[in-house]
C-alpha cells in the first residue's frame, strides 16, 4: 500500500473527507484529486501536516505497520542516532528524509541559530 492508499484508508475510517483534509493543509478542494491521479506529488512535503491532520506519525504514512505517533520531545533525539537512521536508508528513503526536513524547516521548526544549515 503506498502512501495516497493509506491516507486514503485513513479519510475513511476516521470518517473524514479530501475537503477536510485540504482545507487543514491550506490547499484548494481538487489538491487530493491531482495527487491520486498523478498529476502533482507535492503531497510528499506536507506528510508532517497530514500525520499531524490524521494523529499518526509519518513513519506510518511511509508504509510502517504501525500507527504510533512518536511524541519523543526533540532533547531525547542525538545527532548520532539520526546520522545512524538516515545512513541505514536507501536513496529513495533519504530523498523523503531530506523532504521532511526541509519541509521542518520551511515551518519555522528549525532555531534561528541552525536555520541556515543547508539540508542534503
Amino acid at each position: 500500500m503506498n502512501t495516497l492508499d493509506k491516507i486514503t484508508q485513513l479519510l475513511k475510517e476516521q470518517k473524514k473527507n479530501q475537503s477536510d483534509l485540504c482545507m487543514h493543509l491550506g490547499l484548494k478542494k481538487n489538491t487530493y484529486t491531482n495527487w491520486k491521479s498523478g498529476a502533482n506529488s507535492s503531497y510528499k512535503k506536507y506528510l508532517p501536516q497530514i500525520a499531524e491532520f490524521f494523529n499518526v506519525s509519518v513513519d506510518y504514512l511511509l508504509g510502517n505497520d504501525s500507527k504510533t505517533k512518536i511524541t519523543a520531545e526533540p532533547d531525547d533525539f542525538q545527532a548520532q542516532q539520526i546520522l545512524d537512521i538516515y545512513y541505514s536508508l536507501n536513496n529513495d528513503g533519504k530523498k523523503q528524509l531530506y523532504n521532511v526536513a526541509m519541509s521542518m524547516k520551511l515551518s519555522g521548526m528549525f532555531t534561528q541559530k541552525n536555520s541556515d544549515i543547508s539540508v542534503g
